[in-house]
């Protein structure tokens, strides 16, 4: 089972409890796509009481780490019910680029 099968799994299980957010989809290039997700969380907490965040390929949604801290930190902070699960291939961002790291590369 592949991290996305994963995720829209623990999507259908949770039902209206959860908020699917694919980090490879066009609409999370769009402007304030994060924060409509963080306000669809909001709003569905306050309807049934819990909210799973469920963000896929989540090393594609630009500079994810420190706007995924700075939410976490909200939640704690105001004691929200929401719970995150995050997928992504962090060592795709890590790796070098290939033509770069070549030693024919850098003699161009």
């Amino acid at each position: 089972m592949g991290k996305t099968t994963l995720l829209l799994e623990l999507a259908r299980a949770e039902r209206d409890g959860a908020v699917y957010f694919p980090g490879d989809g066009p609409e999370a290039t769009l402007p304030g796509a994060w924060e409509r997700l963080w306000q669809q969380a909001d709003s569905v907490a306050r309807e049934i009481g819990r909210c799973v965040v469920l963000i896929d390929e989540a090393h594609l949604v630009h500079d994810w780490a420190s706007r995924l801290k700075g939410e976490w930190d909200r939640v704690e902070r105001l004691r929200l019910p929401i719970h995150v699960v995050a997928t992504g291939s962090s060592a795709l961002r890590l790796a070098p680029d290939p033509v770069r790291a070549s030693p024919d590369a850098s003699s161009g």
